[in-house]
């Protein structure tokens, strides 16, 4: 039988169109608008959600939207934007067409509102940053924050063991393991507030009490248009937890390999509406080879006083006593360097806040900090008369102030504006005598960041901020004078609640810090380290594009790429004497992405890659410490009151420069070491936690395969190791344990 071939098309249209037109027929729509319930102006960019469809949509620069295709049957919508309350209501669709007039009501603009969206804290960033929350924390028994970033895709760490004094940090390969650079390209915040040590212009890194953390926010690339210098490289943000979300009397006992200890205690009370909150820790460890011993005393307080009206003040502190080793190289070839110096540091951080609501579309918000920390360098009672060095003592102290005014001006549109000040003095020893001592230097800067919603789901974000810094070297040498113009601009659009894609253009900027102006010292191993006070500051351009999609409530992906152009960097050449200079033009390209899946209600899987590529436009020098590829997984299962934790981690091998070599070779003064490679390496770690009753036993396994690896040259790290932790919470009723799970 032969069969009409257009005869036959037809009869499959024509079945394709009908059952077209009865799927049409069951489905219904919903049309409206979303609207301020006293002007009844649209707002644009309201995110409008069916949570029961997983179905979404955003209104358009009139505030008006559709969302089409949907069954009939009772639904929950949920709109929100930011600056109004959040609205629920049920629509009930019986027929082709809702029609809807949502009127939100304003909500006070209080800055901290804006902490829950995952967002950069009190600014206005449509790049949405990497979360790491407490919760994590506490179950993966990170006692470290560099600890706690070697898993942050993009993010690099280089340390001579958990609680070492220099770490340094690293994100999309802004910076390597060499005294340029070295620990003062990425920005830590202590809730939205730098906390750098003048004299370096790093952080002290293992300082912070873990306990204390709320979350963890990581943004890759510059941010000096938010917060000036030092944020070439990336910013980490800490916020701490609320007073009120802390009140719960809570105590643990941990111990483990290497002589490895921990107590720790915290706790709050309330008074009205004044509520205190604190936490302290020791933590010790004999170390996993000969000088590698730590001992630290930790305590965090936070002083909260909030009113109904949105007025809030609050004075937080961190306090840190620590005495750390420091071990040296183990070089075959140089059985001499091991090292017998010891370093102790008092660190202290106060910082107070005063935010209050001028109306509803103003808030103002005043900060001040203040932040010492005296570090003295000696010698261990056993040293051997040919290797005593004496003591170096740095006594750095730093004092910021910043007001800013956070406004909603029209529905569409919100600004930041402020202005900031500083002053860091530092009287460190290894400074070259010359200059005079303490040393100083000032900082000014203004800033404004405008976020303005465009309808249809587009939003751009554009900033500007100026600094200038006064260096002041002392002894009527004369001071040095930086300053920059750091513009940002930045386009996001959101379609529903699911997906988001952003691209931005930012320019970052690092001034010197007064080591490399100023240093004049000689280490250790052999190299005479000298600043020079002529150096320019360094610059970095950087296009990032990033891509969100959560296709499902169980499963989402997100990719980032990005590329950074660097001029100006700043290095210490190996010289005779080594000597900082403005040495390198780079090029950087990559790409970080994640996935996460939840694969039944009790097992949860998460893999991230990240991969980097970097040039040296000049070709005056390789690249030193960054790997090309990174891959971090991590599944979690958890049943009744058991909770179990798997993470693997890969990362590539590493280029180096032998600096312990003997054979080696002076070019036009310049030293050239020999090139090696670290291997690539892949860590494997475990955690179990176990519930009975009233108390939480969890055991934490690291590097199970006791894989022998190094982050720095000549550095052995830790074969396996583990800590045995017991906690609990302690409640008006008796004890209680405290239940939390892996994200």
């Amino acid at each position: 039988m032969k069969i009409n071939f257009s005869n036959f098309t037809s009869a499959i249209f024509f079945l394709f169109f009908s059952s077209q037109i009865l799927q049409a027929s069951q489905l219904s729509s919903i049309v409206g608008i979303v609207m301020d319930k006293e002007t009844e102006a649209g707002l644009p960019n309201a995110n409008l959600v069916l949570p029961d469809l997983n179905i979404g949509a955003t209104t358009d620069e009139s505030g008006l939207f559709n969302i089409n295709r949907l069954p009939e049957g009772s639904h929950r919508l949920e709109v929100s934007v930011i600056g109004y309350k959040k609205h629920f209501s049920t629509v009930d669709l019986f027929g082709n067409e809702a029609n809807i007039i949502v009127k939100l009501n304003i909500e006070p603009l209080i800055m901290d509102r804006l902490e829950v969206q995952g967002l950069l804290t009190s600014r206005l960033s449509t790049e949405k940053v990497e979360v790491i929350a407490g919760e994590e924390i506490a179950k993966r028994e990170i006692q470290s924050l560099s600890e706690l970033l070697e898993s942050v895709p993009g993010v690099d760490v280089q340390t001579a063991y958990t609680f070492g004094r220099n770490v340094n940090v690293s994100i999309r390969g802004s910076s390597d393991y060499k005294p340029g650079g070295y620990n003062n390209r990425v920005l830590l915040l202590l809730d939205g507030f730098p906390i750098l040590i003048p004299n370096s212009g790093g952080a002290d890194w293992n300082a912070i009490p873990m306990n204390n953390i709320q979350r963890v926010e990581v943004l890759h690339g510059p941010a000096s248009a938010l917060y000036g210098q030092n944020s070439m490289g990336g910013v980490i943000n800490l916020i701490t937890h609320g007073s009120e979300a802390s009140l719960v009397p809570s105590a643990s006992f941990s111990f483990g390999s290497y002589g490895a200890k921990k107590l720790d205690a915290s706790g709050g009370l309330s008074f009205g509406s004044l509520q205190a909150f604190g936490n302290i820790s020791k933590i010790s460890s004999d170390g996993h080879r000969f000088n590698a011993n730590s001992d630290l005393l930790r305590f965090s307080g936070k002083l909260e006083h909030k009113k109904k009206n949105g007025t809030s003040l609050s004075m937080s502190t961190i306090l840190t006593e620590s005495l750390t080793g420091h071990p040296g190289f183990v070089a075959p070839q140089r059985p001499s360097l091991i090292s017998y110096r010891l370093s102790t540091r008092s660190a202290r951080y106060f910082q107070f806040n005063h935010r209050r609501k001028l109306n509803n579309r103003v808030s103002w918000n005043n900060s001040l900090a203040f932040h010492n920390f005296l570090t003295n360098y000696s010698d261990r009672d056993d040293t051997p008369l040919d290797e005593i060095e004496g003591k170096s003592k740095y006594n750095d102290l730093s004092a910021t102030f910043r007001t800013e005014f956070f406004s909603m001006s029209s529905p569409s549109m919100i600004m930041i504006a402020g202005v900031e000040a500083g002053l860091d003095q530092s009287d460190v020893t290894v400074m070259n005598p010359i200059y005079g001592s303490p040393m100083q230097q000032q900082t000014a800067a203004s800033f404004i960041q405008n976020r303005k919603s465009i309808g249809g789901g587009w939003s751009v974000v554009s900033g500007l901020r100026a600094d200038i810094r006064v260096v002041n070297p002392g002894n009527d040498f004369t001071p040095r004078i930086f300053k920059a113009l750091s513009p940002k601009v930045s386009v996001s659009y959101r379609e529903g609640s699911r997906r988001l894609l952003n691209i931005s253009v930012n320019k970052g900027f690092r001034a010197p810090s007064l080591s490399e102006l100023y240093l004049l010292h000689a280490s250790p191993y052999g190299l005479f380290l000298q600043g020079t006070p002529s150096l320019n500051p360094e610059k970095v351009w950087a296009l990032d594009v990033g891509y969100r999609n959560e296709r499902s409530s169980t499963f989402f992906w997100k990719t980032k790429l990005f590329h950074n152009r660097y001029s100006n960097m700043i290095d210490f050449v190996y010289a005779i004497p080594v000597k900082a200079k403005n040495w390198q033009s780079i090029s950087a390209s990559g790409a970080e992405i994640q996935l996460s899946k939840e694969l039944k209600k009790n097992s949860h899987f998460l893999l991230n890659y990240s991969f980097l590529h970097m040039v040296d436009l000049e070709g005056k020098a390789p690249l030193l410490y960054r790997p090309k590829h990174k891959i971090n997984g991590t599944f979690s299962f958890q049943r009744d009151n058991l909770i179990f934790a798997l993470s693997g981690r890969f990362v590539s091998r590493q280029r180096y420069e032998d600096f312990l070599a003997h054979d080696y070779d002076v070019i036009d003064g310049r030293v050239i070491f020999p090139l090696m490679w670290l291997p690539s390496r892949f860590l494997a770690n475990a955690n179990f936690s176990l519930e009975f009753r009233s108390l939480v036993v969890s055991l934490k396994i690291e590097n199970i395969l006791n894989t022998k690896y190094e982050l720095i040259q000549n550095y052995p790290m830790q074969g396996r190791s583990w800590m045995l932790k017991l906690s609990s919470n302690i409640i008006e009723k008796g004890v209680q344990s405290d239940q939390t799970y892996f994200n």
